[in-house]
């Protein structure tokens, strides 16, 4: 008797359970309306980033197929003495599991975000309108990946161990004192996946004048937002350089003015970044190799070690495509600096031939070039010291060599040496100057060119 009672309960609530089922998500969006969803996603924000948030247009709770939330027009306040906002985003849907709610627990399955558009700033005291909100931004995923961290203000712990993450047609301008203008991101694209795939691509205007960058990157990682940590292994990474505007083109008519390629390791922990298997396409000049940058002491302070080699260098050739060839090409800055080989098989320059050059280069922080250089001519080797200082469209090049001869000629002598200086200009319309000769014969040349 009591077997068959609870079998008509059990066959009589899943009767109504399939009733009442399909009008679920009906019933629930008239309980949970647009505007509650609007001030629970806004309240929920504010308590993990510290500030003002708007929703302001569409907001949808969905059950059926899966369980969701889709807000648009969203905005993040900038702190005072910014003006404007710091972030909107166009549209944001959040997919869960609802079996994680009746412990008041969002089980996050993906994160897509669709128009974000960024305004970074640094003011005149150096203080940034991001700063917070990084931060809070730390908290809360650091909440998600399973980690001790306060609760959000909603009153609901969020669990994204295992959520995908997809940002598409996102935009960031980069605003501080003493740059021309805006260092501007577009077409930004990012997707991260549970186990660490990942993949980036955007397009950055104003790194260098009348030019643009198109990125693009692909591998796996790792992070650790409340310890600040980062590990990428493996990943793919192209950088190309165009004219300016030329980025936005479809991939058949975009002619790169230079291209990197290599695979890259980065370690936050140990302050290193590894790119092997580098090769770097310019005109004139194929570099290939590998490069290494560390932390050193210092706040800020950076070093690049490489080890680049090419076949043939056309440095007229490498000049002309460059015509701003100068400071805004070469990386530097407060405790930047370089150091490395460069191997060349031939080098060409107005006539000028150089075989098997090797040279041993350092950058400094104000991005003044200075190298040692073997190199073999038709008829001899040379040693030199050179130092370049970048200018405005060019460089100013200052140089002490030695040449000896290999190969006496009519009437010549067997290893006799030559010395002499060169000061020199470098620009688009070639390279200027003058260079004085004295050899070990009585006399001296002098010859501008």
């Amino acid at each position: 008797m009591a077997k068959a009672f609870i079998k008509r309960t059990v066959l009589l609530a899943s009767l109504g359970l399939l009733l009442v089922a399909p009008a679920l998500p009906r019933l629930v969006s008239l309980y949970v309306g647009p505007e509650a969803i609007r001030l629970t996603t806004a309240r929920f924000l504010e308590g993990v980033l510290g500030r003002a948030v708007a929703v302001r247009g569409r907001a949808d709770l969905t059950l059926l197929p899966r369980p969701s939330i889709l807000i648009e027009d969203i905005s993040v306040a900038n702190p005072p003495g910014f003006d404007g906002d710091m972030l909107f985003a166009r549209q944001a849907r959040l997919e869960f599991r609802l079996s994680g709610l009746w412990s008041r627990r969002i089980d996050c399955e993906s994160l897509t975000v669709f128009g974000v558009k960024v305004d970074a700033s640094v003011d005149g005291q150096g203080a940034s309108n991001w700063h917070d909100v990084f931060f809070g931004a730390r908290q809360a995923i650091s909440a998600a990946a399973g980690r001790d961290s306060p609760e959000p203000a909603s009153g609901f712990a969020v669990n994204g161990s295992k959520m995908r993450i997809m940002l598409a047609d996102g935009e960031i301008d980069y605003r501080a004192p003493g740059r021309e203008g805006p260092l501007r991101l577009t077409g930004l694209g990012f997707t991260l996946d549970p186990g660490g795939g990942f993949s980036l691509r955007f397009a950055a205007h104003g790194v260098f004048p009348g030019m643009d960058v198109l990125a693009e990157s692909a591998g796996t990682g790792a992070i650790d937002p409340l310890g600040g940590g980062l590990e990428v292994r493996n990943a793919r990474l192209s950088l190309a350089l165009h004219a300016e505007g030329a980025a936005g083109q479809s991939a058949t008519d975009r002619r790169p003015l230079a291209a990197l390629a290599a695979i890259c390791d980065y370690s936050r922990a140990g302050q290193r970044l590894d790119l092997a298997g580098l090769t770097l396409n310019m005109p004139g000049v194929t570099l290939s190799g590998r490069a290494d940058m560390t932390r050193v002491a210092g706040p800020g302070a950076r070093r690049l070690n490489f080890d680049l080699a090419s076949e043939v260098c056309d440095l007229g050739v490498l000049l002309a495509a460059f015509p701003g060839l100068g400071a805004d090409l070469l990386p530097g800055g407060p405790g930047f600096e370089a150091e490395g080989t460069l191997g060349l098989g031939a080098l060409r320059l107005d006539g000028l031939a150089v075989r098997k050059l090797a040279a041993r280069v350092r950058l400094g922080e104000d991005r003044t070039v200075s190298a040692v250089i073997l190199g073999k001519l038709a008829d001899g080797e040379f040693m030199a010291d050179v130092a370049a200082v970048p200018g405005a469209g060019g460089a100013n090049l200052t140089m002490g060599f030695e040449a000896v001869a290999s190969d006496p000629g009519p009437g010549g002598v067997a290893g006799r040496g030559a010395f002499g200086s060169l000061r020199a200009r470098l620009d688009a319309a070639g390279v200027s100057g003058r260079l004085e000769l004295r050899d070990t014969s009585p006399g001296e040349a002098a010859r501008a060119f």
